[in-house]
C-alpha cells in the first residue's frame, strides 16, 4: 500500500455513521446476551423451586384426598350428635333430681 492509501483508510474507515452502527450492534448484542442470561437464571430458579416441583410422595402427605376428609368429618359429626344426646339426658336427670 502506498502512503496515500494508508491515510485514506485511516481517515475514512471509521466515519460517524459506521461508528454509530458499530456501537448500536455492540449494544444490541450485549442486551440480548443479558436477556438470555436472565432467562437462564429464571429457569434455574424455577427448576429448583421445591413448592412447584414437589415430589409425589410429599404431595400425598400434604394433600389429603377428599373422600378421607369427608369420612373424618362425618365421624366427628356423629360423635358430636352422640355427645349432644348424652348432654341432654344428663340435663334432664339434673332437672329431675332438683325437682324432688
Amino acid at each position: 500500500m502506498t502512503t496515500t492509501q494508508k491515510t485514506y483508510l485511516k481517515h475514512n474507515w471509521i466515519t460517524f455513521a459506521n461508528l454509530v452502527l458499530l456501537l448500536t450492534l455492540v449494544y444490541n448484542y450485549a442486551t440480548s446476551q443479558q436477556e438470555v442470561r436472565d432467562d437462564i437464571n429464571n429457569l434455574k430458579k424455577h427448576a429448583n423451586d421445591g413448592v412447584i416441583h414437589m415430589p409425589l410422595s410429599e404431595k400425598i402427605k400434604i394433600f389429603v384426598p377428599r373422600i378421607e376428609l369427608d369420612s373424618r368429618l362425618e365421624s366427628i359429626e356423629d360423635r358430636q350428635r352422640a355427645f349432644g344426646i348424652k348432654q341432654e339426658a344428663m340435663y334432664k336427670l339434673l332437672l329431675e333430681s332438683k325437682g324432688r
